[in-house]
């Protein structure tokens, strides 16, 4: 009626007052009746919400008082009238459609367990027996029409199949008529952006009830976006306890575009019914003091990821070996030395909706104080009766927050087989940091972990190996390195000064065994002389690229910018430092037609371009350096298309090296791997372990991966990641190679992560991260050992 009302009006103004050539007028006009129009149509979508199932005015008065009466406060209204809430309720009392009561709540009738608003669950058991009787009869003829016409065959195949789908609905309808009620919500959202809504509380005094309450879910469904949410515990769920209290919660994005909503809490349990008692349960609003629209609005984009058939972060929590849930209002206890075992899993609601995908979940553990990070130990193996394996470990003492993150699902997805192809959830969507992930991929909720005991004194040595069990310690930026904690200058090396966001970092890596000295580049040339250090040579991936990069950085030298190669002095130090890329696997991502080193169909890796690349840097023998023309024989990629690599008079004194791992996860399969390993064992052999002119030859592992830097890199995932080292570690320590494990220095540490995979970040004055500058640090205690530089200084 607005609409055509509105219509007509403004249709015959505008007319007459175009031919009246009043300009000024008609413009004052149309703007008084789109005033009106939106004044009418904010009054009828009010006025919609107070509908009852026929679609009539609804008199509350006339509501039963118990069932199908839930009170809420006035957030839908709020919503949609602002500042005109209050003249709006003065109509509707006129019109006897609102009941205000003493708690300034909106009285709304919900769907319960009613004869009203949905079928009882006898007539629906009766309905049920009513269609298996005709599929029997039905099945009883297909079976006699078997061997008489295919064509009636099939005709009744179909009708059967019809009655099979009807009494599946029927039977989940009878599932869901437990506790039901349903909301309209309306939603003043400026989509794209995110959203965080605390719809309501759910209390109660009665044990029992509270343990039913884990059967509840909330359906949240709009135009485009159906999606379900948990209801989760507040409190713990134990015994002889005064309150009990969930909430429900939704998380919208940008998969989320319309600002409609219909919110419906729903029950697994078929058998849950509530009475309204009270004493027993009641729902309350969410606990805000002034703002009554309880919404927090993120202001930045949000990836919509709501849309996917996926579990998120809100549908996990943890549970204890006794299989009870954990909440925020729960402590766990650890002595210093102690383990504790844990567990997490899907809410029940969620492990019904999300069987498979829930399995094959996988998180990121740490726990952090003021003064400490300690990243944890979680399983990646789904365990039917408990779920993820959590490890905690007291090492120091302290109050701790437990940080617990999904990160992706079906992660350990095979490269070119027939599956789901993994799905990223959280941080580093499409190459940016996802200001919602906090939301989605950070489990809430959590207990506290305290660890008791007395504190392990710091070790009074330092590290001259690659030493992995350690955490993060804070170390005030003003205050000056000295042991146990580390040694050398923070500054100087970048350590404080290396975040990418722009900001100093107070934390320091510190092993339980042993402290990192930090080489300035006063200390790494009078450490390389005396430890008779001329040539670092690295080859890898852009992961590895990060070691020339830092280095080039503390001695302001070299390009800011990505690079696939670099061979200069390391500043006044003496040291040569050469970079290079693996240039077979980085010509097939550029050149899918024209690669000759690598089946971009099957994953399968040439080991040729390897064997070539490891004769001419001399690794295999002191002397098997060969004269080669890029174009020609190897390669044809840019920079090196003309260039003529020169003959290497010499073996490098320290060789860096990966395979490119970055680039074999989402390029090759985990067999394909293996195959390319094996063949590098055979090429390889002990000829490296005999050539003494490399002093130190190290397997540099990829730091923990957290996302995808690039578009198309689905399978880059930590899971495949550690599957690949499970399967190899013995074929690189066999070839005499140390491996070094940066995944614990780097797992704990997700904020560092600027892209999901890369911890230093090009361009600018020098390469910044904390994280991966420290990783090379650690390498440099490992090739100078007791060296700390000139003890004069």
């Amino acid at each position: 009626t607005s609409n055509f009302c509105c219509f007509f009006f403004f249709n015959n103004f505008f007319y007459i007052m175009v031919n009246r050539r009043n300009i000024t007028f008609t413009f004052l006009i149309c703007f008084v009746i789109i005033v009106l129009f939106i004044l009418i149509f904010q009054f009828e979508l009010l006025n919609d919400i107070f509908l009852n199932e026929k679609g009539e005015n609804s008199n509350f008065n006339s509501f039963p008082n118990n069932d199908n009466v839930l009170s809420l406060n006035l957030n839908a209204l709020q919503y949609i009238l602002g500042d005109d809430t209050d003249i709006v309720i003065d109509k509707l009392k006129q019109l006897g459609t609102y009941n205000k009561n003493s708690n300034e709540n909106l009285i709304i009738q919900y769907v319960g367990n009613s004869d009203e608003n949905c079928d009882s669950s006898d007539s629906i058991n009766h309905r049920v027996e009513e269609l298996e009787n005709l599929l029997t009869e039905k099945e009883n003829l297909f079976n006699q029409l078997v061997d008489i016409r295919e064509s009636e065959y099939e005709n009744e195949e179909t009708e059967i199949n019809k009655l099979k789908n009807e009494i599946k609905n029927l039977k989940s309808e009878k599932e869901a008529n437990g506790f039901v009620f349903t909301i309209k919500h309306t939603f003043k959202l400026p989509i794209p952006f995110c959203l965080i809504s605390e719809i309501f509380e759910l209390k109660t005094t009665d044990y029992k009830t509270a343990l039913m309450f884990e059967n509840l879910y909330i359906q949240f469904s709009s135009k485009f976006v159906s999606r379900n949410f948990p209801i989760y515990p507040k409190t713990p769920l134990k015994d002889n306890q005064n309150e009990y209290l969930f909430g429900g919660q939704i998380i919208l994005d940008k998969s989320v575009d319309d600002l409609f909503a219909t919110i419906t809490i729903k029950s697994l349990d078929s058998n849950i019914y509530f009475n309204g008692d009270e004493n027993k349960f009641s729902i309350v609003g969410s606990k805000t003091d002034h703002d009554v629209r309880v919404v927090q609005m993120c202001n930045h984009q949000c990836y919509g990821i709501l849309n996917e058939n996926l579990p998120l972060a809100f549908d996990f929590g943890i549970v204890d070996e006794n299989n009870r849930w954990l909440t925020k209002s729960d402590r766990i206890f650890i002595k210093t030395g102690e383990n504790k075992i844990f567990y997490i899993k899907p809410f029940l609601f969620s492990k019904s909706i999300y069987d498979k995908q829930s399995e094959q979940a996988f998180f990121a553990t740490f726990m952090q104080s003021h003064g400490t990070t300690q990243s944890l130990w979680i399983s990646s193996d789904y365990t039917e009766d408990f779920g993820y394996k959590l490890v905690i470990e007291g090492r120091d003492t302290g109050d701790f927050d437990l940080v617990i993150e999904l990160i992706i699902i079906f992660g350990e997805q095979e490269n070119f087989e027939v599956g789901p192809d993994p799905f990223l959830l959280g941080a580093h969507i499409n190459h940016d940091f996802e200001h919602c992930e906090m939301m989605r991929h950070t489990l809430k909720n959590l207990p506290y972990v305290t660890v008791t005991g007395e504190q392990p004194p710091y070790v009074n040595k330092k590290c001259i190996d690659f030493e992995t069990e350690g955490r993060w310690v804070r170390h005030e930026i003003s205050e000056p390195c000295s042991p146990p904690i580390c040694s050398g200058d923070k500054l100087s090396t970048l350590i404080s000064e290396m975040s990418w966001q722009g900001t100093r970092n107070p934390f320091v890596y510190l092993p339980y065994n042993c402290y990192y000295h930090f080489y300035s580049p006063e200390d790494i040339k009078y450490c390389a002389a005396e430890k008779d250090i001329k040539w670092i040579l690295a080859l890898g991936d852009s992961l590895l690229r990060e070691v020339a990069g830092y280095l080039l950085s503390i001695v302001h030298d070299g390009d800011r910018e990505k690079f696939h190669s670099c061979d200069l002095e390391l500043g006044d130090s003496g040291v040569r430092l050469t970079y290079l890329v693996w240039l077979d696997l980085l010509e097939a991502t550029l050149n899918q037609d024209t690669h000759l080193f690598i089946d971009t169909k099957t994953g399968t890796r040439n080991i040729t371009y390897t064997e070539y690349i490891l004769k001419y840097y001399n690794i295999l023998e002191s002397d098997s350096s060969f004269v080669f023309n890029a174009d020609r024989e190897i390669i044809s990629l840019g920079e090196f298309g003309d260039k003529d690599f020169e003959i290497q008079e010499s073996s490098p004194d320290v060789f860096i090296m990966n395979p490119n791992m970055a680039y074999e996860l989402f390029m090759m399969t985990r067999e394909s791997h293996l195959k390319y390993m094996n063949e590098l064992e055979q090429l390889v052999g002990d000829r490296m372990k005999l050539n003494s002119n490399i002093k130190k030859k190290i397997w540099y592992d990829n730091p923990f991966v957290y996302g995808q830097a690039h578009g198309g890199t689905d399978h880059l995932t930590e899971p495949r990641h550690r599957l690949f080292v499970e399967d190899t570690r013995s074929i690189i320590e066999n070839m005499g190679f140390t491996f070094y494990n940066t995944t614990t220095a780097s797992s704990s540490r997700p904020e560092d992560n600027w892209d999901g995979l890369h911890y230093l970040r090009t361009g600018g004055t020098e390469w910044r991260g904390q994280v991966s500058s420290t990783l090379v640090q650690v390498i440099l205690n490992y090739v100078f050992e007791d060296c700390i530089g000139d003890p004069n200084i």
